[in-house]
């Protein structure tokens, strides 16, 4: 275990005693290798209203892989089908395209020989 005055000298470049309380409390808690922080998820899971463990039911699912891959490749299937639409819908435009000259033509040729 090494001493809260080495730990400052050497991690913060200052001697302990000029250190305010507060670094001095983490100083001391990093020497003795100690958690700092307290589980406050322990602690607050009492209060906690059926709406906000609702809440954090959806926010883990929708920040997970779970959700995160299976949303990705619905996208990118969608992105797929909407390309192939488009490609479909574009040569039935041409179709009609080509059908209205042909019918054009017909007509042209019906008032020419009348």
């Amino acid at each position: 275990m090494r001493k809260p005055e080495e730990i400052a000298s050497r991690l913060l470049g200052i001697p302990y005693k000029d250190l305010d309380d507060r670094t001095k409390h983490v100083t001391q808690h990093v020497a003795d290798r100690s958690h700092i922080a307290r589980d406050v998820r322990a602690e607050g899971n009492a209060d906690i209203t059926f709406g906000q463990r609702a809440a954090g039911a959806v926010a883990t699912f929708g920040g997970s892989w779970t959700f995160v891959r299976p949303f990705a490749a619905v996208t990118l299937l969608h992105e797929k089908l909407d390309h192939l639409r488009e490609k479909q819908w574009e040569g039935l435009l041409e179709l009609q395209r080509e059908q209205l000259k042909q019918l054009a033509s017909l007509l042209g040729s019906k008032i020419g020989s009348a």
